[in-house]
């Protein structure tokens, strides 16, 4: 950094003692010598590293780290050798290694860079020094605070040594000059110290100060109240300090998930609502209660309502076309009617077809308990005159009965061949399946039948082998599956018109799954998705008092509570068999839905009925304070106003909202730039006091992280 061996200083002192100041020079040649002036003091240890890790990096695109470690290497080692040849080699000459900055100084010499005459060169060369003299500092903290293994304290400071590049030069070039031009005008050692140290540490307040100030403006925020966020910059305490305010204690990570929630949701959260804590959200109702911020809360409570509306539509629109109740009845119909009974009959047919492999078709069956069950029902009056029976008796089971009485006769072993006995049950089975609202004979008689049959064919397949009876068991436990569904949801579907099936399996799913699941499992894909798709057009639909002309006023509580009603099973029904991004999409509409609820009144009640009162009010006091002559106060509840509509327009902005998630909190400091200039002024004068002054402001952050860690 340009120390000299004592002898060296002591040499070119004296000789410059001896000389007087140079004679003026011309314009031109004043300008001819700025390169090399500039070339003089820029070419530094850190410089010259700097240039050379970036050069050796460079084949390995690694320009920028390799720049800023070749940067520190070259700071580091001549301070070590500063210190080797100090305190170990002790003036012997046989005994000092080589100083990166002597030996600059003397190549700076021998290739005859000019050196400072006048007064401005005087202070422009220790500006360009200044500026210089920053690179190894920065470079160091940058790498510092980017070491994960290095301790919490000292990756600390490593972020405030190397932040803000810009403002870390711009303060040690400030400070250069100022302590320069305090040397021009005969101040001592200590007091260049004093001007330089505050001019550079005067740097990063200024600059945090205008950066506040302008990230307000570029939130919307107009120019006064601008002005006075940017006082909060004043020290990087009091910025953190708003910072924390602002986010309610919570982490960037949390505001920047809900964030994404919302937006997820197909909108974005106002200020409460991504930051979530009890102070931010009454900060922002109280906003929206003043005439000045509740048209525009307001307006964003319905603009959010509406967005979050669109986005539950799109996926609405994903699953089905259909959104009224009438039209996903039909569909549940039909798809039970039309694809799942045929289907289920056709599997039937296929486990039954594997059985009948292994009966032959003349196989005599026995058929007792199918003639003992019609014989029940021919005979139920067993004591009455022939007449009484037959008005109770039912014909169509009579003349099965005498049908099965005579196929035995035609048969020498007295029984019924296995193909008679397998097609009367496919047939008893289609009428137990049979949609008819009034039967000649009830379901119940038919199963009972089946039932009969079932047991003489179940006993035929014992007789014929394992194999068999397996087959036969397999398509009957399936058979009676699909009679078990039948009887349970042609009570609810089939039996209704369509709008009443409908709200038959919805109902349901608020009471429990049961019904629900019967349903979904009994119907395709698509009768699944339409039903889905009409309870989700209306899940957050207004009522008729609170809609528009177009029916499609979207409130997100009523989703909410519509969702609420559903239990874990039910949801995981109706929106969870469309893949899981579906039923999270869903959950998401819910989450986001209860984060509006929680939040701010104004924005859960879009209708602004508090709004409604406060109003008035605020106008009256202003006209009457007008009329009455107080003019102070009519002007203080307007300036209030005001403010309130800055307020609201902030805590409404999007990108207000993603700042306080995104913003990085880096520090500005000018840290570097001050220590800087402290060491290049002691450099010149070897005063003891700057020197002690440097190094306590050097040790002073390594210290107050130690403490604070």
């Amino acid at each position: 950094m340009g120390f000299l061996p004592d002898d060296q200083r002591a040499e070119i002192s004296a000789a410059s003692a001896g000389q007087p100041e140079q004679a003026q020079r011309g314009v031109l040649e004043t300008i001819a010598r700025q390169p090399g002036l500039i070339a003089r003091e820029a070419i530094t240890p850190g410089t010259v590293g700097l240039v050379g890790g970036a050069i050796a990096g460079a084949p390995f695109r690694a320009s920028a780290p390799a720049a800023r470690a070749g940067a520190s290497a070259a700071f580091l080692a001549d301070i070590g050798a500063k210190v080797y040849n100090s305190l170990v080699a002790k003036g012997e000459d046989s005994r000092k290694v080589p100083e990166l900055s002597a030996v600059l100084e003397e190549i700076k010499n021998q290739i005859g860079l000019p050196k400072p005459e006048s007064a401005f060169e005087r202070v422009e060369s220790r500006v360009v020094r200044g500026a210089a003299d920053v690179i190894p500092m920065v470079a160091g903290g940058q790498l510092l605070a980017q070491a994960k293994n290095a301790p919490r304290a000292f990756r600390k400071i490593g972020e405030i040594l190397g932040s803000s590049p810009g403002v870390q030069t711009g303060g040690a070039v400030a400070g250069a000059g100022a302590a320069g031009l305090a040397e021009e005008g005969g101040a001592s050692p200590l007091a260049q110290g004093a001007v330089g140290l505050a001019t550079s540490l005067g740097v990063s307040p200024v600059s945090r100060m205008a950066q506040v100030t302008s990230t307000a403006r570029k939130l919307g925020v107009s120019k006064i109240p601008a002005l006075i966020a940017g006082t909060s910059g004043a020290t990087e305490t009091s910025r953190n300090f708003i910072l924390k305010m602002l986010r309610g204690g919570k982490t960037q990570e949390e505001i920047a998930k809900n964030i994404e929630m919302f937006e997820r949701a197909g909108t974005t959260p106002t200020f409460g609502q991504a930051v979530g804590s009890p102070t931010t959200q009454a900060i922002e109702t109280t906003v929206g209660r003043y005439p000045g911020g509740m048209t525009t809360m307001r307006e964003r409570g319905i603009a959010q309502q509406a967005e979050v509306g669109k986005r539950v539509e799109e996926l609405r629109t994903q699953l089905s076309p259909i959104t009224e109740p009438v039209e996903a009845g039909k569909v549940i119909q039909k798809g039970f009617s039309d694809v799942f009974v045929p289907k289920a009959r056709q599997t039937q047919k296929a486990l039954y077809a594997r059985f009948d492999q292994y009966m032959p078709e003349k196989t005599p069956i026995n058929s007792d308990e199918t003639m003992g069950q019609l014989y029940e029902f021919a005979n139920r009056l067993g004591n009455a005159s022939p007449k009484l029976r037959a008005s109770i008796s039912n014909a169509q089971l009579t003349s099965i009965l005498g049908g099965l009485e005579d196929t035995k006769k035609l048969n020498p072993s007295g029984d019924i061949p296995f193909n008679v006995m397998r097609d009367l049950r496919s047939w008893v089975g289609e009428k137990i399946a049979e949609v008819d609202l009034a039967p000649d004979v009830s379901k119940t008689n038919w199963k009972r039948i089946y039932g009969a049959l079932s047991r003489d064919l179940e006993n035929a397949a014992a007789k014929q082998g394992p194999e068999a009876q397996a087959a036969f068991n397999k398509a009957n436990v399936y058979t009676k599956k699909f009679h078990d569904t039948m009887d349970s949801i042609q009570s609810v579907i089939l039996k209704k018109n369509p709008e009443d099936a409908y709200q038959a399996v919805i109902s349901g799913a608020n009471n429990g799954p049961t019904k629900l699941r019967e349903v979904f499992n009994a119907v395709p894909k698509d009768a699944q998705k339409a039903v889905s798709a009409a309870y989700i057009s209306r899940m957050g639909k207004a009522v008729a008092g609170l809609q528009d002309e177009t029916g499609d006023v979207f409130i997100t509580n009523k989703f909410l509570q519509n969702y609420g009603k559903l239990d874990n099973a039910s949801k995981n029904i109706l929106f969870g068999r469309f893949g899981s991004q579906f039923k999270n999409d869903i959950e998401t509409i819910a989450k986001v839905s209860n984060k509006i609820r929680e939040g701010s009144a104004i924005m859960a009640n879009p209708s602004g009925t508090a709004g409604a009162v406060v109003g008035p009010a605020t106008i009256s006091s202003v006209q009457g304070s007008v009329f009455a002559g107080k003019f102070g106060f009519a002007q203080g509840v307007i300036g209030l106003m005001i403010q309130a509509n800055q307020a609201a327009r902030l805590f409404t902005n999007p990108d207000f909202v993603r700042w306080l998630a995104t913003n990085s909190n880096k520090p500005i400091s000018s840290m570097s730039g001050a220590i800087a200039t402290l060491n290049s002024i002691y450099e010149k004068s070897q005063d003891p006091d700057i020197k002690e002054i440097h190094d306590a402001l050097r040790n002073s952050a390594v210290e107050q992280e130690i403490k604070k860690k």
